[in-house]
């Protein structure tokens, strides 16, 4: 039986000005102590991160605009008003993203040790460095659906907005996150902590096209 899904497993490039969006700042560094400890930390991290990410490409049977899009074998997301911006969708690319565990666990040890900057840096670090791996599969999927003449609008996920978070569970039912070692918990939230999922709608001629991307070359995209 053929596989209804794909596996990413790639290098990825841990953005300082990410880590440090995440650490709340939102200029250009002041404190040069901070910077050097960033700076050590994003090296670290690449010893720590495993990226993967199991995502699949789902034919779309229905939506409306109350936000429920059918899937085929009568699956159903209720995405809330987001789904009136997917007008013309077609198809739904559904995928889910971590690095491991073993950042998170170094974190902890931080913390445990008496060093919560570092844990606090490091932590943002893994942040980043799954939005990297989000922005990686992300990509590869519009660069496919492009190249069939299809557009790809911008991704949303369970949690945000008006899409409840217990939406989770179907993610977990349509994908084998095990595969990547993922798994989610009684309420909802992924495990290993620094995961991540979405959903990208695709259709020929979509009424919304928006995909901000890390890659653009737009400095002031409010999406960043």
């Amino acid at each position: 039986m053929l596989k209804d899904y794909q596996l990413f497993e790639s290098d990825i490039t841990i953005s300082e000005d990410e880590v440090l969006r995440y650490l709340g700042y939102r200029s250009e560094i002041k404190n040069q102590e901070i910077g050097q400890i960033v700076s050590r930390e994003i090296t670290g991290a690449y010893q720590l991160i495993s990226p993967r990410a199991v995502f699949s490409i789902k034919d779309v049977i229905s939506y409306g605009k109350n936000g429920v899009v059918r899937l085929n074998h009568r699956v159903e997301f209720n995405v809330g008003g987001d789904a009136t911006e997917w007008q013309g969708l077609q198809r739904l690319a559904i995928v889910i993203c971590t690095i491991g565990g073993i950042l998170e666990e170094q974190v902890d040890r931080l913390f445990a040790q008496g060093d919560p900057l570092r844990a606090l840096i490091l932590d943002a670090t893994g942040s980043a460095a799954v939005e990297a791996v989000a922005d990686e599969v992300n990509f590869l999927i519009c660069k496919e659906q492009k190249g069939k003449g299809r557009q790809v609008a911008a991704r949303s996920s369970p949690g945000y907005g008006k899409w409840n978070l217990e939406e989770q569970k179907l993610f977990f039912s349509l994908l084998p996150a095990y595969e990547i070692h993922v798994r989610l918990n009684e309420q909802c939230m992924m495990l290993p902590r620094k995961s991540c999922s979405f959903c990208l709608a695709i259709g020929d001629k979509l009424a919304v096209v928006l995909n901000p991307c890390r890659r653009c070359s737009k400095k002031d995209c409010c999406y960043r």
